[in-house]
């Protein structure tokens, strides 16, 4: 039964482990993207220039415009875009520290939300494996075993089948070597008889010597026979 269950296990939970590493995998990567960005608005990120500012302002961020930022672009598209926290910084005067802090409330919320997806799919896992180790494993070992089962009773029915085939073939065979055994005996017996006017005495002794073993052998075949049951071909 150990071993079923280990085959099953290496069988049957290839599904379920694609999915637990792709979920890894989306873990991860959400993880990394958020410390990525975090890294980078904290270090190295250009904030856009927002209405309002002043000319001087405006011609600085003029000049850090010719600097490429996609990474800048990546979070406007990708993660900010439905986001907005404008109006919860407005009392904020700094352009840069206000973006900065919508920013780090946008991705907070993102983070927030990522870390609840993932623990829905924790959770989503944690059922499937639930499920296929009570239910799903149970059975499949079930009908692994009863389809084993059946598979070795017919092969060793058919086995049986033939060896008694065998047997029918090779009794046939040991009749028929009884019968001339026994007619061999009857020939020499005869022939013994019409030679022994013919032929002188220690011809006659050898031909009743070999007359005797002939004699023998017909006599421990014949009780063999005897002896013996013609095996029975079972209906299949």
């Amino acid at each position: 039964m150990a071993t079923y269950k280990y085959l099953l296990n290496m069988e049957n939970h290839g599904p379920i482990n694609r999915l637990v590493k792709e979920l890894s995998t989306k873990i991860q990567e959400n993880e990394a993207i958020l410390a990525n960005i975090s890294r980078s608005i904290d270090t190295k990120i250009t904030l856009p220039q927002l209405p309002g500012e002043n000319n001087k302002e405006k011609h600085q961020e003029q000049a850090d415009s010719n600097k490429s930022d996609s990474l800048r672009a990546l979070i406007d598209e990708k993660y900010l875009s439905k986001m907005d926290h404008v109006e919860q910084f407005e009392e904020v005067q700094n352009t840069r520290l206000r973006q900065l802090l919508i920013d780090n409330k946008a991705l907070a919320e993102l983070h927030k939300a990522r870390c609840e997806q993932n623990k829905q799919f924790y959770r989503s896992y944690q059922g499937y494996e639930k499920l296929i180790q009570i239910v799903i494993l149970p059975q499949l070992t079930k009908l692994v075993c009863d389809y084993n089962i059946e598979k070795i009773t017919d092969l060793r029915q058919k086995r049986l089948q033939e060896k008694l085939a065998l047997d029918e073939a090779l009794w046939e065979k040991y009749v028929q070597y009884v019968a001339n055994l026994d007619k061999i005996y009857h020939i020499v017996s005869e022939t013994v008889e019409a030679l022994q006017s013919v032929l002188d005495e220690p011809q006659v002794q050898r031909l009743e010597q070999q007359l005797l073993i002939v004699e023998r052998l017909a006599l421990v075949a014949k009780n063999g026979h005897t002896q013996l049951k013609r095996p029975q071909i079972l209906s299949g």
